[in-house]
């Protein structure tokens, strides 16, 4: 889940890259970006954070989503694994 750093040495194609390599990506064009433009921009319109939200917030999303409808997969597997004999 966290294993970022490998796909980032040895997947060179930007098509089949990992969600966590991706969100890296985002939010690290994000925070140069801000610190290139603070100089011209209203620091109060564009924040790092912000940016940092967003990407957790997407990348949450279809966790969200999916796990209502493989909720009973879940519990039928600690059920299984719960009994003895």
């Amino acid at each position: 889940w966290n294993a970022w750093f490998d796909c980032m040495i040895y997947i060179t194609e930007p098509r089949n890259q990992v969600l966590q390599l991706i969100l890296r990506h985002i939010v690290i064009e994000g925070t140069s970006q801000y610190m290139n433009f603070t100089g011209t921009m209203d620091t109060g319109t564009y924040m790092p954070e912000a940016v940092k939200a967003a990407t957790t917030i997407v990348a949450t999303l279809p966790i969200l989503l999916a796990y209502p409808f493989i909720q009973k997969y879940f519990v039928k597997g600690v059920i299984v694994g719960s009994l003895k004999g």
